[in-house]
């Protein structure tokens, strides 16, 4: 009697695997779908902030947003390519903009001086404000806004204590009227590395952080890039 009950049980036990791998291919399938999913949609995010500040993103990250078409995917090799070239190139973006002056120099502190023309503190004339500038105590530390080389780390004049640094895409970032500057020219510095801290050096009524953004000589507004920082800090810091 076993052994007339035996093809059948095997017979079972095959198609009972046969529908275990299925399911399990199908996960598969579908892990897959949400990694490229959640990395295009990150990609997307990433875009659609930069994009308005002018950056040019295909200089900049190319292998992000160029690349061979990857068709809609149908079977689990296909699937495995759109999620491999997906979480690469979202890679790439996150990298290039985290190298990039997004994060704010100092956080949690309110920003006392606009980008723009404003009377003069000393003259009482109006001048141009070439930055924006960051109420904080003595003595609070400075933090470097993106990543780069510190090609300024010296007293300049009205400025006082200042460190520049030079960005990816002809940007570069300063930092003025330091009490104490901590890092030297030629240094290579990560984004939110200490640069110095907040001082009242050179030509200032008080202790506050002058931010400056450049593209080449010509001064930005920082305002846009720290506003699509805060925006993208989620997706920066994972």
């Amino acid at each position: 009697l076993p052994s007339a009950l035996a093809p059948q049980a095997r017979a079972d036990d095959l198609l009972g695997l046969g529908a275990t791998l299925d399911q399990m291919n199908f996960e598969s399938e579908r892990a897959l779908d949400a990694l490229a999913f959640n990395a295009e949609r990150n990609i997307r995010t990433l875009a659609a902030t930069l994009q308005p500040l002018g950056l040019d993103l295909k200089t900049l990250a190319p292998e992000a947003l160029g690349g061979p078409f990857v068709p809609l995917a149908s079977n689990f090799d296909e699937r495995l390519l759109r999620a491999e070239r997906a979480i690469e190139a979202y890679d790439v973006l996150r990298g290039t903009a985290r190298r990039l002056p997004l994060a704010r120099p100092i956080r949690n502190v309110e920003v006392s001086s606009d980008f723009g023309p404003r009377l003069d503190p000393f003259l009482g004339t109006l001048a141009m404000h070439t930055g924006i500038d960051f109420k904080a105590d003595y003595g609070t530390a400075i933090r470097a806004a993106g990543s780069g080389r510190v090609i300024t780390a010296s007293y300049q004049g009205g400025y006082g204590n200042m460190v520049e640094i030079e960005h990816p895409g002809g940007y570069f970032t300063r930092y003025a009227h330091m009490s104490r500057i901590m890092v030297s020219e030629g240094e290579e510095i990560l984004a939110g590395e200490m640069v110095g801290r907040v001082g009242s050096t050179g030509r200032s009524t008080g202790p506050h952080l002058h931010y400056e953004l450049r593209r080449g000589a010509t001064p930005l507004d920082p305002s846009g890039f720290v506003i699509a920082g805060d925006r993208l800090a989620a997706l920066l810091q994972r």
